[in-house]
């Protein structure tokens, strides 16, 4: 019972600061697998879905700016793409040509935990 009771309040404690600061345009939970089958998921860091507007500002995340929930790693799994956006938004030059819907863009983010979800 102890379990579920810090587990709910690490849960609220993420989700108030993610609304909180308007980064978050969707949480989805996806589990490939059947219902009655064992579930692993990760346990140390959470995907986070910027909005437009969060995307469009361009800044560079570290840990240090998700401090409130033990981040110790920020990997931005769209860090390429982005560059190749910025450059189009901004109106450079760029040599690459790459499929991307420019106005529809998000970024994604990796945020690795301090161990705060390993109890699970």
């Amino acid at each position: 019972m102890k379990r579920k009771s810090y587990l709910a309040s690490i849960l609220s404690v993420l989700l108030t600061f993610f609304v909180s600061f308007s980064l978050i345009a969707q949480i989805h939970v996806v589990s490939a697998y059947e219902p009655g089958e064992a579930q692993k998921f990760e346990t140390d860091s959470v995907i986070v879905t910027l909005t437009k507007e969060a995307t469009l500002r361009f800044l560079t995340y570290t840990p240090d700016s998700f401090p409130e929930i033990g981040c110790v790693l920020v990997e931005d799994l769209t860090q390429f793409t982005v560059e190749w956006v910025k450059s189009q938004f901004l109106g450079e030059p760029t040599e690459d040509v790459m499929m991307v819907d420019v106005e529809n863009f998000l970024r994604i983010l990796r945020l690795e935990l301090m161990g705060m979800l390993n109890f699970i």
